[in-house]
């Protein structure tokens, strides 16, 4: 999550939306999704625990694994709203290639 946020603090320094573009599609993307996976992975752990018996350490981890999730979506929801990253999307669907 740290790295998540150190890069998007870098994206401000960027000026060029074809850079700052280029860095959220190839280093953030890569990094969101690495982090589905390692929480869809702990998802799958959880639905293999037995459902009558869970150890203190199992319960630990799984309210780990929640938290890690409403953290992720906060923070990716309050993304959505900031300037940097609405010129991306802007920017995306072709609002930032026009010439001129």
């Amino acid at each position: 999550m740290n790295l998540l946020l150190n890069l998007s603090e870098r994206h401000e320094l960027i000026g060029a939306l074809e850079q700052r573009f280029e860095l959220l599609e190839n280093i953030h993307i890569e990094v969101l999704d690495q982090l589905h996976f390692e929480i869809q992975r702990e998802i799958e752990d959880v639905r293999a625990w037995s459902s009558s018996y869970r150890t203190a350490a199992e319960m630990q981890r799984y309210c780990m694994m929640l938290n890690a999730v409403k953290y992720c979506t906060s923070m990716l929801k309050d993304w959505s709203d900031q300037l940097p990253f609405l010129e991306l999307q802007a920017f995306r669907v072709g609002f930032g290639n026009t010439p001129g």
